[in-house]
């Protein structure tokens, strides 16, 4: 194997073993909004929010609540591993749950340090 195969095989391993030391997570808030046709509807609101210590995945799975008055609360997705902060009660509206995910977001952030 030459230098440069080995360097590049060295560089591969690093960020796959770093690729393993995070999680993904995302946010989601429902809100009481409107189908196409104006009749009430609860809507979701979604943000991707990046990854956070893959030991921290139980911390906040079993803490958000605490964390947050009940307000959220968060489960691993089976299929994907992406762990998923959701609020427990619809916000009224678009531009509130938008509000809501970026506090658990926040929230997260602030706990997961």
């Amino acid at each position: 194997m030459s230098k440069m195969q080995f360097n590049f095989l060295t560089i591969a391993a690093i960020l796959l073993a770093g690729e393993t030391l995070a999680s993904k997570i995302s946010y989601t808030a429902q809100y009481n909004g409107k189908d196409l046709k104006g009749n009430p509807s609860v809507e979701t609101e979604k943000k991707a929010g990046g990854t956070i210590p893959d030991n921290k995945d139980d911390d906040v799975i079993k803490n958000i609540g605490t964390w947050s008055n009940h307000k959220f609360s968060a489960k691993k997705n089976a299929r994907t591993g992406i762990i998923i902060v959701s609020n427990t009660t619809p916000a009224a509206s678009k531009s509130a749950a938008t509000d809501e995910n970026n506090e658990a977001q926040q929230l997260v952030q602030k706990n997961t340090k």
